[in-house]
């Protein structure tokens, strides 16, 4: 009933739309944005007038907030780089969105604008709206942001939401946003406030695509995101860097979740993003997740990259409690905890962990993953780590727990036992271990050395994140599940599967010159192009070739006097000939470039084992046209010469020189800083002087060295 209302009332405001426009970057006053917002109507929107930014961006000052009590679309300004600033001066919020003073069913849209250096302070707890550094925004049907970049804002005292404070909003949408440098901070008086430099959600639904947030910072949780009670929360090809949690010295504060905090149970979906070194004191160096329970709501991260995020107790990048968990093609690499669980701590939770790689990551006990009360599913994974610890997996023997293996690698460099926990480990067969767990089955691969497994260097291999891709020479090839032909995470299966995240491809690349019929699997082939064949077995393709034809380029071009040859293929040889005399080979004239000592007309020949063909005749006119000339560009004395020159120009002097032989031949060349020249070290004989002017301009010289 309430989509239909909203639906009723949105084509209402759809017929009545109007335009503003603003005139000036007032605070207040005609022409203002505040005073286009108070005069407008629900579902107006507003735009800037472009000649705000005739010299660049254009900022508005607030002094202080802009209430917003209706629907309204404001479009910022930006055009090849220029932008619309709105800035707070450290004194003041953006806007203020109140859906409890106005009109429930408010949607406010903001696009192409910067939001900085905003404030909102109190240190009363009870004052509600001492919130949202930038965006305040209660109970109102939707906020979307799109290219609006938030920076320098915040919130202190008991404030929480340094750039957003969303409550009670049905749907918030965030697209191409960037959140950097936002700040909730607190003071000791009370554990209420300093949540989120970014954005503080309670309740609503939450989507985050494209968008970056860079070094934002919070006294408590969630230094760049933290939710209350969400409804859905999606985040999708964003990326969150270098955020700090918990930088308030108050010990009742939860310092967790260095870039998102979760607080209770709703459907969490991370598709396609990346967490860089953030922290948090406590728990969660990226992410924790805490509170709540449902079955039926998954915490899902699918191609996710966490990459040297840092806590100083649980879990260096991810925690999940009370949620089951289903994780594929993620990257977890040198993370770190200072207790449990260098890169994942599940507690109470059930997951699925497939198709993921856990590369050298640290804790004192777990150095990859601690499991508590819990059940748990590797599947198609690599755990390995060159990093001193106990073990890999810690899990903590609760009477309710269970961990299944299958097709996964566990290798930690000291040889300690991978796995802590022995009881209530299950093997269903095709993984390989450093060391000889008593769980392991006839098909596992035990007491394997980081040399026997032989993985190359975390990297593309294929799929949407890094993996460690078996060499040649890897036990670990062929050796997986027969009979398992799901993808790996850096792709389809090839043949046999391997054991561990990564799939090793057998394709083969074949390039070869075409002059004639070729055979190539089969088929034939006998034109120039790039042409691919898959073999496949019963169940997966076996192996995919690639074969790359090219045909000789027979191109010739005349660049300032020298004919070039721009076949340049390896292995080809050339031969110049004399079209004019029945393609008569020009003695010595058997490299890609030729400078004719006649003019008239010329080709090459061109040779690449069995394939031969002569390049189009091209005119060539060169020879002797400024020697003709009654004003020479140049004349030089003396001519016979020992090696040294003097050169009388009409004009400038030439830029280089080029010395040659009577084959066209460069034996060196020279630049002209001066009028007195030094000729190299040349035998007796006749040689070509070929002078080069600015323009392009060139003149050849005979020259007699004694």
């Amino acid at each position: 009933m309430k989509n239909l209302f909203l639906s009723i009332v949105a084509l209402f405001a759809t017929a009545s739309i109007t335009a503003q426009t603003v005139t000036n970057l007032n605070n207040a006053g005609p022409g203002s944005l505040r005073n286009e917002v108070l005069n407008s109507q629900p579902g107006d929107v507003i735009d800037f007038s472009p000649a705000l930014f005739a010299n660049g961006n254009a900022t508005l000052n607030l002094e202080y907030a802009i209430p917003i009590l209706h629907s309204l679309t404001i479009n910022g300004y930006l055009n090849n780089g220029d932008t619309l600033i709105i800035n707070g001066q450290d004194t003041s919020q953006a806007f203020f969105v109140d859906g409890t003073a106005g009109s429930l069913t408010t949607e406010l849209k903001l696009s192409d604008m910067v939001i900085e250096d905003c404030k909102k302070y109190s240190s009363n707890p009870l004052v509600f709206n001492s919130h949202g550094g930038a965006i305040m925004a209660l109970d109102i049907a939707r906020l979307e942001l799109d290219d609006v970049h938030f920076r320098n804002n915040r919130v202190s005292g008991d404030g929480r939401g340094g750039a957003i404070y969303s409550n009670g909003v049905d749907s918030l949408f965030i697209r191409n946003c960037t959140f950097v440098r936002n700040r909730a901070a607190t003071y000791a008086i009370s554990n209420g406030g300093g949540w989120s430099g970014g954005i503080r959600l309670e309740a609503g639904y939450l989507s985050i695509d494209s968008s970056l947030f860079l070094g934002n910072e919070s006294g408590g949780r969630g230094a760049a995101l933290s939710t209350l009670d969400a409804h859905d929360v999606t985040i999708s090809n964003s990326s969150f860097r270098n955020n700090i949690a918990g930088l308030d010295t108050n010990s009742a504060q939860v310092k967790r979740g260095g870039a998102i905090l979760f607080w209770l149970t709703a459907e969490y979906t991370l598709k396609n993003c990346l967490f860089e070194g953030n922290y948090a004191p406590e728990s969660g160096g990226a992410i924790e997740k805490i509170a709540g329970f449902n079955p039926s709501a998954n915490f899902i991260m699918e191609d996710c990259i966490f990459r040297n995020n840092e806590s100083g107790g649980n879990a260096g990048a991810v925690s999940v409690t009370s949620q089951p968990l289903v994780q594929k093609n993620c990257t977890f690499e040198s993370n770190i905890a200072g207790r449990r669980g260098g890169a994942l701590v599940l507690f109470r939770s059930s997951a699925l962990i497939e198709r993921s790689s856990f590369v050298n990551d640290s804790a004192a006990d777990g150095a990859a993953v601690y499991l508590g009360d819990s059940v748990v599913n590797f599947v198609n994974s690599t755990f390995i780590t060159d990093r001193t610890s106990n073990e890999l997996i810690l899990f903590s023997q609760f009477s309710s727990d269970s961990l299944y293996l299958h097709n996964c690698i566990f290798s930690i460099a000291n040889g300690v036992d991978v796995i802590s926990g022995n009881n209530a480990v299950e093997s269903l067969g095709y993984n390989a271990f450093s060391s000889s767990p008593s769980f392991a089955i006839g098909s596992d691969l035990t007491s394997v050395t980081p040399a026997m497994l032989d993985l190359g260097p975390l990297q593309m291999n294929g799929g949407s994140t890094p993996t460690l891709m078996p060499g040649p020479n890897s036990v670990a090839l062929n050796a997986g599940n027969p009979n398992d032909f799901s993808p790996a995470q850096n792709g389809p299966i090839y043949g046999l599967r391997e054991i561990g995240a990564a799939e090793s491809r057998v394709i083969s690349y074949d390039t070869t010159l075409v002059c004639g019929n070729i055979s190539w699997w089969g088929n034939n082939y006998s034109t120039p192009g790039t042409y691919s064949d898959t073999a496949y077995n019963a169940n997966s393709i076996d192996s995919v070739g690639v074969l790359v034809l090219y045909s000789q380029d027979t191109s010739i071009v005349n660049r300032n006097g020298t004919l070039v040859a721009l076949e340049q293929s390896q292995g080809t040889s050339y031969q110049w000939v004399d079209c004019a005399n029945g393609f008569l080979p020009v003695t010595g004239a058997i490299d890609s470039t030729f400078l004719p000592t006649a003019n008239g007309s010329y080709a090459v020949v061109l040779t690449n084992g069995s394939c031969s063909d002569t390049s189009d005749c091209i005119n060539y006119n060169e020879v002797g046209i400024d020697e003709q000339s009654t004003r020479p560009l140049l004349t030089f004395y003396p001519n016979p010469t020992n090696g040294g020159l003097t050169l009388n120009s009409l004009d400038n002097l030439p830029k280089q020189l080029q010395v040659l032989d009577l084959y066209g031949r460069t034996i060196s060349t020279l630049k002209v800083p001066s009028n007195e020249i030094q000729l190299p070290a040349l035998s007796k004989g006749i040689y070509l002087l070929k002078w080069e002017f600015e323009g392009g301009v060139v003149q050849v010289d005979r020259v007699v060295v004694e």
